[in-house]
């Protein structure tokens, strides 16, 4: 009988809890995830319903979200959590918010949730079945570094979703950094492009100028919609190398003259030639034009100064197309050549020019020596080494000659095989050995290149022995020369297919082959002076044609503008 009435209890109270409208409330209420909707470029808006709520009203709903899908099907403790009020009873029990600053180019997941605790009865807590998602589109993408041409780098990038959602940018554009490998708007070092507004799914590019060289750099796209700054998902990296920078102009107008960089005194000097516009100068004029100047880089901040010197000593005949080279701070100049009346004169003169005294002097010219105009020099163990050039009966020569500054005396030694005689070639100096390159034999441009072994005593000649030349394509005459680290350089002059060049040159000794660096930055050009101080290069004045006339017309037109060359360093 006691066990009976245990019985009859225990359902009565069983019967008294599942007739609770309470408990019926909390047991049964769900909760449904509405489909995801775009509000804006990075923002979602997110809309979760209530299912059967009945007279439930207190406790908490919202949303949980994440990029990662694995973690919002297993609700872990990492989730976001946007926790709103429980919807009110008797309404549609709709609640919703928007997720802002979304990151670009990523998914969303997202499920809904809401829960209730009735005092006495218990607690619920239920999620939706369903998860959503949404790709947040990247407004903006990096899509590559076009290219580096010298300091310039050109980047492009594409805007997305904009006429999707029918929004705009307000900006757009690149940023970089040499230093910061997420490069944002307003960093120290950073320099940044603005292409302005758009509200067009578009493909852009940018130019951003004024870099370092042998600088590596970071870079991203970027759009700005009001206050949210949007950023490429993709980085990317490039390297400015080599290249040219203007710098301080030659006093004047100079073609067909000679420069040459003296170390002893950490100065260049430059003069000698055709100062005219036209480039154009006879005998009578040459004699006119003995302007001298002597160039200090550091001066003027980088920039570098031209200062005239004293002039050419009136013994000295005017001329163009003379050599220069410096030895223990003295400069020489000897050779050249000048038109009279359409007749040319090749100058037998031979004379140096001391820059702490700030005078000239004439010196004799090497007997045996043709006279002759557009040769070659180099200085190799405090020697001068001369040869090649053409003489009044257009006989181009192989021969060379070497000069002893203690001595002051000249002397024949090996000359290039006859085969290679030439005149306007280049010539530079690198691990004690001398270099000609390039030239003109005939009507055609030569691209050989010879080595020269200096004597090692007055017994020896010395010795020419060819090695890798240019490819017949690049061959030319009037080009520059200069050497900078154990490398030479050859740049710019007259090709008779491809006219005026300006390309740059570089010649390795160790591998025995030439490699392309970036152009010349001024006008293609040719007759231009060249010298290397101080690890940098130097390039400038010369003539080219112009246009006149609307096109209709050609001239010569010599140049004042100079450039410095900035090598790649690894």
């Amino acid at each position: 009988m006691k066990k009976i009435g245990s019985w009859i209890a225990l359902l009565a109270l069983l019967g008294t809890y599942c007739n609770n409208p309470d408990l019926e409330d909390l047991d049964f209420f769900e909760v449904e995830l509405q489909p995801i909707a775009a509000e804006s470029l990075n923002d979602l808006h997110l809309k979760g319903q209530v299912i059967t709520p009945g007279k439930t009203a207190t406790g908490s709903c919202g949303f949980i979200w994440s990029y990662d899908r694995k973690k919002v099907e297993a609700i872990g403790a990492d989730v976001q959590t946007i926790p709103l009020p429980f919807p009110p009873a008797g309404g549609n029990a709709v609640f919703e918010t928007t997720l802002r600053d979304l990151e670009g180019g990523k998914t969303v997941w997202v499920r809904a949730f809401a829960e209730t605790e009735l005092p006495g009865v218990g607690h619920r807590k239920v999620y939706s079945a369903n998860l959503e998602s949404f790709s947040i589109g990247e407004i903006v993408a990096l899509t590559g570094v076009a290219e580096v041409r010298n300091n310039v780098v050109l980047l492009f990038g594409q805007l997305s979703g904009l006429e999707t959602l029918g929004q705009k940018v307000d900006k757009h554009g690149h940023v970089i950094s040499p230093t910061l490998a997420s490069p944002a708007l307003g960093c120290s070092d950073c320099l940044s492009s603005d292409r302005g507004g758009s509200n067009d799914d578009a493909v852009f590019g940018s130019q951003i100028g004024e870099l370092d060289f042998n600088t590596s750099y970071y870079a991203r796209a970027y759009a700005i919609a009001g206050t949210d700054t949007f950023y490429s998902t993709r980085t990317d990296t490039f390297r400015v190398r080599d290249g040219w920078l203007r710098i301080g102009d030659f006093p004047g107008t100079l073609t067909e003259g000679t420069a040459v960089a003296d170390f002893a005194t950490g100065r260049a000097y430059a003069g000698i030639g055709c100062q005219n516009e036209n480039g154009v100068c006879l005998g009578p004029e040459l004699n006119n034009q003995r302007q001298f100047w002597s160039f200090n880089p550091n001066s003027a901040g980088t920039l570098g100064k031209w200062t005239e010197t004293q002039n050419v000593i009136n013994s000295v005949f005017g001329r163009t197309n003379a050599v220069s080279f410096a030895i223990d701070g003295i400069i020489y100049v000897v050779s050249g050549g000048f038109y009279d009346n359409s007749e040319f004169f090749p100058v037998g003169d031979f004379c140096k020019y001391d820059p702490q005294a700030d005078q000239w002097t004439k010196l004799s010219y090497p007997g045996g020596m043709t006279k002759r105009s557009g040769a070659v020099a180099f200085v190799a163990n405090k020697k001068a080494y001369v040869g090649t050039g053409i003489d009044a009966a257009d006989k181009e020569y192989n021969d060379f000659w070497e000069y002893d500054p203690l001595t002051n005396k000249w002397r024949p030694v090996a000359s290039l095989p006859a085969d290679a005689a030439r005149y306007e070639a280049a010539a530079f100096t690198v691990g004690g050995y001398g270099y000609v390159a390039t030239g003109q034999k005939g009507p055609q441009p030569l691209y050989d290149c010879w080595r020269f072994r200096p004597p090692v005593d007055d017994t020896d000649q010395g010795e020419w022995v060819a090695v890798a030349g240019l490819l017949p394509e690049d061959g030319r005459w009037q080009a520059v020369a200069f050497s900078i680290d154990g490398y030479g350089y050859v740049a710019t002059g007259y090709h008779l297919d491809n006219g005026y060049l300006n390309d740059l040159w570089r010649y390795d000794p160790v591998k025995n082959e030439w490699e392309q660096k970036t152009p010349f930055q001024g006008v293609a050009r040719t007759n231009a002076l060249g010298f290397s101080l101080s690890g940098f290069g130097y390039l400038g004045t010369g003539n080219t044609k112009v246009q006149l006339n609307g096109g209709l017309a050609l001239a010569e037109r010599s140049l004042p503008d100079f450039w410095r060359y900035i090598p790649e360093k690894n």
